[in-house]
């Protein structure tokens, strides 16, 4: 099944990437661990650093006339743009606040800011993350009520997950502390100078929904820190096989499993065992998600299935030893190899 989305969702998403980057994708299967909330801290403090450099566009922004697809995240039985916003200050501000509507600073690409109103509205039902609202601030501090900058975004939930969220999380965004760092590659939760940053992703974003599968930074499934799967989520969902680029395509249908069975695998036809990956990246993989990329691997890594073999439904002293998560996927067509959204289907 894939998310049709309508015009007036990818107008909304395209607004809120103005304040921001591109992040990836997922789903909630057994019901994940509870735990604490997401951890939390006190306000910066000032001046205000440099502002983290955002993944860049994967494709010209979308037309206010024609939407232009991306080559985006791949999703849990559907699809969805992923719209991230890099907020000053700790998700402790945010959910500590008293006061119902929490003034937001967004940091955007080049540097500027945008003022955002994010207010909480439900709870996530999977993993018990508060659930929000995001909307631009008039000149005047009052909250625009026409940019609802997550309206429309759903989450396409399979019938196979164990908790009902489907209609709670449409339209609704998830604060996680830290943001992704392109140039690092990897998702920061350190403070910088001082000066902390937290992400706001819409539900179809990929921060939103690896932390809706589960991997929820700041918590532990036992005694296991979830925020290196947190960190491999995203580079699966998004097919990095490659200096963090994106190898696939919006509304990509894939399955993830994990190594703690947070995620386990659920045959679907046509599925085959695509790859691994580790907090860091690509562990290996057995194929690629899209036909035709093997120009756009030349020097890089290569798909061997004789050496990067199926762990699932092994226990995990039976993965390799840096491996969290892993991916199965078909083999999709396309124009060419999707690292540029003209060569994904439409």
């Amino acid at each position: 099944m894939k998310l049709n989305r309508s015009r007036r969702s990818s107008l909304a998403g395209a607004a809120l990437m103005a304040a921001a980057s591109t992040a990836v994708a997922a789903g909630c299967g057994q019901q994940p661990p509870t735990g604490p909330v997401l951890v939390n801290a006190s306000p910066p403090a000032a001046p205000r650093p440099e502002p983290p450099t955002p993944a860049a566009p994967l494709a010209p922004e979308e037309s206010a006339v024609t939407p232009v697809p991306r080559p985006q995240a791949p999703t849990y039985n559907g699809g969805g743009l992923e719209e991230v916003a890099y907020i000053e200050g700790r998700v402790q501000d945010l959910e500590g606040s008293k006061d119902p509507v929490f003034r937001a600073t967004a940091l955007s690409s080049d540097g500027n800011t945008i003022k955002l109103a994010v207010q909480k509205v439900a709870t996530d039902p999977c993993v018990q993350v508060p659930l929000y609202t995001v909307k631009k601030l008039k000149a005047d501090g009052s909250v625009d009520e026409k940019t609802d900058l997550c309206e429309g975004e759903s989450y396409p939930e399979s019938p196979r997950e164990a908790c009902d969220s489907d209609s709670v999380l449409t339209g609704k965004a998830i604060a996680v502390p830290g943001y992704w760092d392109r140039r690092a590659g990897k998702y920061q939760t350190e403070c910088p100078t001082g000066q902390c940053r937290f992400t706001l992703s819409c539900i179809t974003g990929s921060v939103a929904k690896c932390v809706h599968w589960g991997y929820v930074p700041g918590r532990t499934h036992g005694t296991t820190q979830l925020l290196p799967y947190f960190q491999a989520c995203v580079h699966a969902s998004r097919a990095h096989y490659l200096d963090g680029k994106s190898f696939t395509c919006n509304g990509t249908t894939v399955e993830m499993f994990d190594k703690l069975g947070i995620q386990r695998p659920r045959p679907q036809q046509g599925m085959r065992f695509e790859s691994l990956w580790h907090k860091e990246g690509l562990d290996c993989f057995a194929k690629t998600r899209y036909a035709h990329c093997d120009d756009e691997l030349a020097g890089g890594p290569k798909p061997d299935p004789s050496k990067c073999l199926d762990p699932s439904g092994k226990p995990p002293e039976l993965w390799p030893e840096d491996a969290l998560v892993g991916i199965s996927s078909r083999l999709h067509e396309a124009a060419d190899c999707p690292l540029n959204s003209k060569h994904c289907p439409r």
